[in-house]
């Protein structure tokens, strides 16, 4: 206390300039009693100070002293040279100069090293003794050292977060691509096969290696469909669709199945169901494959039905909200199992005897891609009677005309000279021959570096271009040929990227670097035909062309 008195003194006996105003500035002091300013002024928790214009400290509360880790009476008269390294002083002295020049308030980020390291927020504003005429400079001090630790580490975490989720991201991405290649060619190798002539034991094989094949690549979908879910990835690619066509197109694809076990299996869509809706059709028709192939699957006998209907979306005036359901007379689900029958993983016989296979993870999918499009999804079960299974989705109506694709110009003659650019050895033959079996010539290369330069030297149809490849992939190959000025008129050649689903945005990205369309992994001979058709406009296939042997192009 004796030092704050002394302060104080100084103050009042006009220790700071005015001795010719001594007794008037005593008395304005004397006003709020010396002890309990004192006790004001150091109940401050910023370091407060006041320097003159020789940079001396002539005043500084505790917290001031407290910073600097001395005693107030070793602080009283110093100069920063005395307190500070010389670097540091120099540099506040110059901030100290400016706020003196100015004669306004300046407010600095400073680095201390002092008491430890530390980093402070400096307020200075220059103020006028109206009695004497000196000018002094009143600094406060805010220690932000542990924020800015803080914010260092927070921003140190969002980076560490974001490594992570693009690692898992490429992680998904590339197990995608290693894991559909293979058992595309796995795929269509066996398709190939069911074209020759076999014995009816060999075409018994084929079906249950193909079944097989489409049960492993069903269980592949849904893990890389979690994982996209789970880890925040999964992108909805929403377009015109009708609700209608979707439901029976699910139908038709379960419909052998459904016969094979006796079942009825309809769909019944509203009447005033919408032509076309602007949502994300393919997403719908995975839940309600998903959702009817589970009803197929766990009904005996009797029978399976879809219905749709279409209501007004409350929330939203040009909204709507798809209605389904999937009922069934099926074996059914216990009440105790009900709760948790969208969790992942989960199964309603998970014993080593159940008669029924399968990941537990496609009612878990189902859920999320509904709440995914805004919607809900419930679930009524009586066992030994049935399943019906609800939900809704939230669409809306398109504004303009129907969005369509104008079909790219058809080459004179249905045999097309395709240019096959494809890494894998495999599959590079297996679509090879599929391509000679609709009577079309292939060119194929290994990477996007020798498609470049097939291309240069020659003129081809179409281009069937893997994304992922050694030295150029797919992508930058189709960028290439579509702004480099060398390829001329071969710069409009239509190309059609053959990739995997499990890439965010693949398609997006295919369709910026100027690919005309996507062929996704595993195909058939007839996904190929099909997307072939679509994009010359016509079928490429020709039941009376003669396929012709493939010429391996390599650089």
């Amino acid at each position: 206390m004796s030092n704050i008195k002394k302060r104080l003194n100084d103050l009042e006996t006009g220790a700071f300039g005015r001795p010719e105003s001594a007794a008037q500035g005593a008395k304005t002091v004397h006003q709020l009693r010396p002890e309990f300013l004192a006790h004001v002024l150091d109940a401050v928790c910023a370091p407060v100070c006041v320097t003159d214009e020789d940079h001396l400290y002539v005043y500084f509360n505790q917290a001031f002293a407290d910073l600097f880790g001395i005693e107030p009476s070793a602080l009283m008269g110093k100069s920063l040279e005395e307190i500070l390294p010389h670097e540091q002083a120099e540099h506040l002295v110059g901030l100290f100069e400016e706020a003196f020049r100015t004669g306004g308030t300046r407010i600095d980020d400073v680095e201390l090293g002092v008491n430890g390291a530390r980093v402070v927020i400096v307020s200075n504003r220059f103020c006028q003794d109206p009695f004497t005429g000196k000018r002094y400079r009143v600094g406060s001090i805010e220690d932000v050292t542990e924020r800015r630790r803080a914010e260092e580490q927070l921003v140190r975490a969002k980076e560490a977060a974001e490594y992570a989720s693009r690692t898992k991201t490429e992680f998904i991405a590339n197990m995608s691509h290693e894991l559909r290649t293979p058992l595309n060619g796995s795929i269509g190798m066996l398709d190939l096969l069911n074209a020759t002539e076999l014995t009816a034991e060999q075409r018994e094989y084929a079906a249950l290696s193909m079944a097989a094949n489409k049960n492993l690549l069903e269980i592949i979908n849904d893990i890389l469909d979690y994982a996209r879910i789970v880890g925040g990835e999964l992108k909805l690619n929403e377009g015109d669709f009708s609700a209608s066509e979707t439901l029976q197109a699910v139908a038709g694809t379960l419909s052998s199945q459904a016969e094979g076990k006796g079942l009825i299996l309809s769909c019944v869509a509203d009447p005033d169901m919408p032509e076309r809706i602007y949502g994300d059709g393919s997403r719908l028709r995975q839940i309600l494959f998903n959702l009817a192939g589970n009803a197929v699957k766990f009904t005996r006998n009797g029978s399976v039905r879809l219905t749709a209907h279409c209501l007004p979306d409350e929330d939203s005036p040009s909204g709507v909200k798809l209605w389904f359901s999937v009922s069934d007379t099926g074996i059914g689900i216990p009440a105790e199992k009900l709760t948790g029958i969208f969790d992942p993983f989960t199964q309603v016989d998970g014993s080593y005897t159940r008669k029924y296979k399968g990941a537990g993870l496609g009612l878990g999918i189902v859920k999320r891609l509904v709440e995914h499009m805004r919607g809900e999804i419930s679930v009524e079960s009586r066992l030994g009677q049935g399943t019906t299974v609800s939900f809704y989705i939230r669409a809306s109506l398109p504004d303009g005309p129907l969005s369509t694709r104008a079909p790219l110009a058809c080459p004179l003659s249905p045999r097309l000279k395709v240019l096959l650019a494809e890494d894998d050895g495999t599959n590079q033959i297996m679509i090879s021959r599929m391509l000679e079996k609709m009577g079309h010539q292939v060119s194929c290369v290994e990477n996007g570096a020798e498609a470049l330069k097939a291309l240069k030297e020659e003129d081809f149809d179409c281009i069937l271009m893997d994304v992922q490849m050694p030295l150029i992939s797919g992508l930058d190959a189709a960028k290439a040929i579509r702004s480099a000025p060398g390829f001329g008129r071969r710069s409009k050649i239509p190309i059609i990227a053959v990739t995997v689903r499990g890439m965010r945005g693949v398609r997006e990205h295919c369709l910026k670097a100027g690919m005309d369309d996507c062929l996704f992994k595993p195909f058939t001979m007839e996904d190929l035909s099909k997307m072939l058709s679509k994009v010359f406009g016509k079928y490429a296939l020709s039941d009376n062309a003669q396929p012709k042997p493939s010429r391996i192009v390599r650089a």
